[in-house]
């Protein structure tokens, strides 16, 4: 079976498992020029393999990678999102913006393990940044574009919330996550 890419541009949101395929794949390999995997710190939150990357992430060599870990908890848990993470975020993506405009060849995948609400965060967080103030409907739609799960996201909330401070979007990016 042929891996392929099923999102245009240069941004893929994917689940653990897709991560993995498209790691294994040497169609898909070579055109991947950044990672983003966020797994889960405890084996509460996500279930037992949850806290493992995706199997081929040592085959990527001289490719830039921020490997994240914490829940996908919606509210203020030792093992849910803080300030931190989104500081991580910020200053992995800053220098990475090409690729949340489409300027990019290779892709950049980021990846939680659903797919759903970590990851869209962290993507929508770059979408933003590329956008700029003012702009976080269509960064909220780009992420839609780039995700894998198409409108079966839900941006985890409080990620989303520590980012629009970091950011000082004064609640924009909130309000774009939930009302689209």
């Amino acid at each position: 079976m042929t891996t392929t890419w099923s999102t245009p541009g240069s941004v893929v949101v994917c689940s653990r498992s897709r991560a993995a395929n498209l790691l294994s794949s040497t169609n898909t390999r070579p055109q991947i020029g950044a990672f983003v995997s966020i797994c889960c710190q405890s084996t509460n939150d996500c279930g037992p393999q949850s806290h493992q990357r995706p199997y081929g992430l040592s085959k990527l060599f001289d490719v830039p990678k921020l490997l994240m870990r914490f829940d996908d908890d919606s509210s203020d848990t030792p093992y849910g999102p803080k300030m931190e993470h989104v500081e991580l975020v910020i200053n992995f993506f800053t220098p990475l913006l090409s690729y949340f405009r489409n300027e990019e060849e290779k892709k950049l995948v980021v990846h939680c393990y659903a797919g759903i609400a970590r990851s869209t965060a962290v993507t929508l967080i770059g979408f933003a940044m590329a956008r700029g103030a003012g702009m976080e409907p269509l960064a909220m739609r780009d992420l839609l574009a780039a995700s894998e799960n198409g409108d079966r996201i839900g941006p985890n909330p409080v990620l989303v919330g520590l980012a629009d401070e970091a950011l000082k979007r004064d609640r924009r990016l909130i309000q774009a996550s939930i009302s689209w």
